[in-house]
């Protein structure tokens, strides 16, 4: 079965989610939303054609930060919605990429 353009946005979105992230979808530098609603927060970051998802996640009082940029065009295939990623130190959305997009790139 073939999938939709926003799948591997679903999944990195319901994953950090489930791995106690919360999202923050901004656009420039406004903040469009920020929960841990999968939902909202699709809804949120395809609101525009480029959107940044930032990850947050609180860890013995020191704030981990992961940022995705997403771009949505309809016409992507889905391992291309999420367009680039910082690399970090925690490497949350690094080993994600590698285990869901690496072998589908």
């Amino acid at each position: 079965m073939a999938k939709d353009n926003q799948y591997y946005l679903r999944k990195i979105i319901g994953d950090a989610i489930a791995d106690g992230w919360t999202i923050t979808a901004r656009v420039e530098d406004e903040v469009d939303y920020r929960g841990t609603d999968k939902r909202k927060a699709l809804d949120a970051l395809t609101a525009c054609d480029e959107m940044l998802m930032v990850l947050t996640k609180e860890v013995d009082g020191v704030t981990l930060r992961e940022r995705v940029f997403i771009v949505n065009d309809i016409s992507n295939e889905p391992e291309e919605i999420i367009a680039n990623y910082a690399l970090t130190k925690t490497g949350w959305v690094d080993a994600w990429w590698n285990q869901n997009i690496g072998a589908a790139a």
